[in-house]
């Protein structure tokens, strides 16, 4: 399906459902799930997707979980040396309606802490997911960044950053329906909004594939200050770009949070 085919006008007013977004599924995590979930968007990537596997299954850290969030056209990418759950998107909203997916996933399946990276954007070290994790618990940060490889902090701390779920009750999900090329900073500046406790290891944790945009566009920068300029105020997170109210209690079924199997 094109995007122009879909009609996003809806989402102006309300969040989509999961199972708007969510087509075939494949779920091969076990009965056990770990602390983390690694929350990954690919699209007619498959090269770079093993690439990121490669990275992942070298981790120190093993209590965590991976999401593959692809294309509805892509095949599953298998690996036995992690614990993956393969959902293909039936509407493609880009990298912003992969991540919103990941996203409720890692609230409904109750996990404590989420990853989100491009595909491209690799953990750059065995301990670079043991790093996050234990800053977070050593600190109590809700919002834990990392330097990038060969640039530092570029600006878009969310990506590659480990968050605590429960902080998405006061933040808001990743914002929809429209993919604005700056989406990454105004989530990092709306996290900030909702007070998080964000915290910064030293080390880089995270590195770019050649293929990988090495630096954004400044202009983009401009524009994200411009129309975040409310992000450090405390009720910003009330309303985003979009005036989408994308809060977790849109995805509870009568008080009650519905399981990732039952959305998907």
């Amino acid at each position: 399906m094109e995007v122009s085919e879909l009609d996003l006008t809806g989402y102006f007013h309300r969040p989509p459902h999961p199972s708007e977004i969510a087509g075939e599924r494949l779920d091969l995590r076990g009965r056990k799930l770990g602390r983390i979930l690694f929350i990954v968007p690919s699209y007619r990537d498959s090269e770079r997707l093993r690439g990121m596997l490669d990275a992942l299954a070298g981790q120190k850290f093993r209590d965590f979980d991976v999401a593959i969030i692809y294309g509805h056209e892509d095949r599953f990418l298998k690996d036995k040396r992690l614990r993956i759950v393969h959902v293909k998107r039936k509407k493609d909203l880009g990298f912003a309606g992969a991540v919103y997916l990941g996203q409720c996933i890692a609230l409904a399946d109750g996990y404590e802490y989420f990853i989100a990276a491009d595909v491209d954007r690799v953990p750059s070290s065995s301990r670079s997911i043991f790093a996050l994790h234990a800053e977070a618990e050593a600190t109590g940060a809700d919002y834990v960044a990392g330097g990038l490889a060969g640039i530092g902090n570029p600006g878009t701390r969310f990506l590659g950053a480990l968050v605590r779920t429960r902080l998405l009750g006061r933040s808001g999900l990743y914002p929809l329906p429209l993919y604005l090329g700056f989406e990454d900073i105004e989530f990092h500046y709306r996290l900030l909004a909702s007070k998080a406790g964000f915290s910064q290891v030293a080390s880089e944790t995270s590195a770019l594939r050649p293929s990988g945009i090495a630096e954004a566009p400044r202009l983009g920068f401009k524009l994200c200050k411009l129309l975040c300029s409310g992000g450090r105020d405390s009720t910003y997170f009330y309303s985003d770009l979009f005036g989408n109210h994308n809060l977790p209690e849109s995805f509870l079924a009568h008080g009650a949070p519905v399981g990732a199997a039952g959305l998907l």
